[in-house]
């Protein structure tokens, strides 16, 4: 992972996204004539009361846009296909309704991925087995009582994601892999708050919807053509993990087996 407080020589440089914010200002004299010819001298009443970000806050959202998206789809999908693996009666499943999908598509879209309930069930269990930001934090505004602890204005409240997906309370057998835990039904009859894997609220994960439309397109890409099973190498538990996001320690090893579609058994790919 590329940590922008690591040395130099093993991370993205912060003098790219320095030069990008330098090159961008209109205030550097490499600009200024130009700025000068393409607007009024006259600013509008918008632009004089726009709010702007700093070169911190430009160059933090960068590494966000950079990183914060790979990482954590790129483990969900590792995950989740390490899960079908270990589930092969699930992964059958969900070959299955993307096979049906095919018979009435071509391709998968934005609108048309959403008919895949099955393998939306098998992406939600996975996220709750194995939640990217295993916990995330939130600043008090304004002094409160919650369940009688007194928690004051300014102190940092971590919410422990990874722990409320596991709570037996909400979650019998949680160390199972269970996809109908997310029919409709189960998730009417299920506080809410009780999976967590993006958040929650006005600041929950901005990528969101983008991070489940590109985990689905992968695997209806996947399993349209290939099986995934176990082999010699493939650790069970998982060893695990957690900086900023939750990953497999270690990698994670499985055998990848081409589909001969309308047989019995998968051939092994070349």
């Amino acid at each position: 992972m590329l940590d922008a407080r690591s040395r130099a020589d093993e991370s993205i440089s912060l003098e790219y996204f320095d030069s990008g914010v330098h090159d961008a200002d209109p205030q550097t004299p490499s600009n200024q004539d130009s700025v000068r010819s393409q607007t009024p001298q006259e600013p509008s009443p918008r632009r004089a009361h726009r709010k702007t970000m700093s070169e911190d806050e430009v160059i933090g959202q960068a590494f966000v846009f950079l990183l914060a998206g790979y990482e954590t789809s790129s483990n969900t999908l590792a995950f989740t296909c390490y899960l079908l693996a270990l589930h092969p009666e699930c992964q059958g499943r969900v070959q299955d309704e993307v096979d049906d999908f095919y018979t009435r598509h071509d391709s998968p879209d934005y609108t048309n991925v959403q008919e895949l309930k099955y393998l939306d069930m098998v992406i939600s269990e996975a996220l709750r087995m194995y939640p990217p930001g295993f916990r995330f934090a939130r600043d008090i505004e304004n002094d409160c009582v919650v369940n009688g602890q007194r928690l004051p204005k300014g102190a940092w409240l971590e919410i422990p994601a990874g722990f409320l997906h596991h709570d037996p309370e909400h979650w019998p057998e949680p160390d199972k892999f269970i996809p109908e835990r997310f029919t409709p039904e189960e998730k009417a009859n299920r506080h809410p708050f009780v999976y967590l894997p993006f958040g929650a609220g006005p600041r929950n994960c901005v990528g969101m919807r983008l991070a489940q439309l590109e985990i689905k397109m992968a695997l209806v890409n996947v399993f349209r053509r290939f099986t995934i099973v176990t082999c010699a190498e493939t650790k069970v538990p998982l060893e695990l993990k957690s900086s900023s996001t939750l990953g497999p320690k270690n990698g994670i090893y499985v055998k990848i087996m081409k589909r001969d579609v309308g047989k019995e058994s998968p051939q092994m790919s070349t």
